[in-house]
């Protein structure tokens, strides 16, 4: 599902301000077998949902934390729901999110320093 440049724009905003879980938060090695885990609805969603998803080539899993569940998972949060970005409109999402932090190192300065 294409998102407008408006919404990528606010996700950006959003992942910047760690309101948004990402499937890019998962430690490498745990990404295969955590992600149903987490995106709880990977494992229940109907056989049409399921190939409705793979048609849509999510490149970018995601959900804002204010919609976690209570519990949660080797110290991840888990979800009953989730959105996703396209390759297309992750790489545009991240190009943004690069920029802020980017003019956030320029204003502030470097906190790595």
């Amino acid at each position: 599902m294409k998102r407008t440049e408006t919404e990528i724009k606010q996700l950006a905003k959003d992942i910047k301000n760690n309101l948004v879980f990402t499937d890019r938060h998962i430690r490498e090695g745990d990404l295969e077998n955590m992600l149903p885990s987490i995106f709880m609805v990977l494992l229940l969603m109907d056989d049409e949902t399921s190939k409705k998803l793979q048609d849509d080539k999510p490149y970018l899993f995601y959900e804002y934390y204010d919609k976690a569940s209570p519990r949660s998972i080797n110290g991840y949060p888990s979800f009953f729901s989730l959105q996703y970005l396209d390759k297309e409109d992750t790489i545009q999402c991240f190009d943004i999110l690069k920029k802020l932090e980017d003019a956030e190192n320029a204003i502030l300065g470097d906190n790595n320093e």
